[in-house]
């Protein structure tokens, strides 16, 4: 992370000078990412930060966490504890139909993705050695009175104002100076590569036979898009924009958040971490959710606008 974080003030600073090689800071790229991306996010958390204390520190999550925790080890293999761009490409106008759509594909993709390789094969353990939890224990009254006493116990501890000010300031500077730095050089990267060589042409072609079956116009240039989604989240609606149909806009974005795989932030985390998810498994699993979350897209977008 933290050569990351230096590669994106380099590349933030080479970008606002426009210094160096103009592939890094030219309209089609450095400056989409710095100017009309990471704008945007910076403005968007800074009401973010301040909400998700309210979130954490005054027992929501652990009422919420409770209620669903059956429902979620038994659809999507976890612990009930985990439970807890539509206006860059110009469909904000289909912003219900797109919320919607999201939803349901990215539901669907964490039922199937747990059960099958390569998810299916590590084991349900762990990863402290001698610890183990047992969700199954619950107060006399069941998972609302259990529910309800988990949340009461985290108010109790509950920061006052002074401390809920600091958590979301603390908050706000981690994503600013956390991720949007790997953010930006991730996602200028990603851009120079897709925008100046031929590489997500070249992986996208077997790509382009199964967008044109599902009669996706525009196959050959939404192609590429559902690829660059690994490197970051935000790319494939940056090459959505020059996409004439609506359609196919629809369910590039629609697709693009439900990947949730991207290395500028996830993909690195997650290798940063005991799970044990190396490079090639995150590859995987960024091509199964897309498998999975294209068809449901493509149908929802013919069934809801077009």
């Amino acid at each position: 992370m933290l050569i990351l974080r230096i590669l994106g003030c380099v590349t933030a600073l080479m970008i606002f000078f426009e210094i160096g090689p103009e592939i890094v800071w030219s309209a089609a790229t450095g400056h989409i990412v710095l100017y009309d991306l990471a704008t945007a996010i910076v403005t968007i958390f800074i009401f973010a930060a301040e909400i998700l204390p309210l979130l954490t520190e005054y027992g929501l999550m652990e009422m919420v966490g409770t209620l669903l925790s059956r429902i979620f080890k038994r659809a999507f293999r976890l612990p009930g504890r985990s439970c807890i761009v539509a206006q860059f490409v110009g469909l904000s106008h289909l912003f219900v139909e797109y919320y919607l759509t999201v939803v349901v594909a990215g539901l669907i993709t964490a039922l199937i993705t747990p059960r099958i390789p390569p998810l299916s094969r590590i084991p349900d353990h762990y990863s402290e050695v001698g610890k183990q939890l047992n969700e199954d224990v619950l107060a006399e009254g069941g998972l609302w009175k259990s529910g309800l006493a988990a949340a009461l116990n985290k108010a109790q501890q509950a920061p006052g104002l002074k401390r809920w000010f600091q958590s979301a300031i603390h908050n706000l500077f981690d994503i600013w100076f956390g991720l949007m730095p790997p953010l930006v050089g991730i996602g200028t990267l990603g851009l120079v590569v897709a925008e100046f060589t031929p590489l997500f042409t070249w992986l996208s072609y077997p790509l382009i036979p199964l967008l044109e079956l599902m009669r996706l116009p525009e196959a050959p240039a939404a192609a590429p898009a559902f690829l660059i989604g690994f490197a970051e989240m935000f790319l494939p609606a940056v090459l959505a924009s020059n996409i004439e149909s609506e359609l196919t806009k629809f369910v590039v974005i629609t697709v693009s958040i439900s990947q949730l795989i991207y290395m500028s932030e996830v993909g690195v985390l997650i290798m940063k971490t005991r799970i044990p998810l190396n490079f090639g498994r995150l590859v995987q699993i960024f091509l199964i959710r897309t498998a999975i979350a294209l068809p449901i897209a493509i149908v929802a977008a013919r069934w809801f606008v077009f």
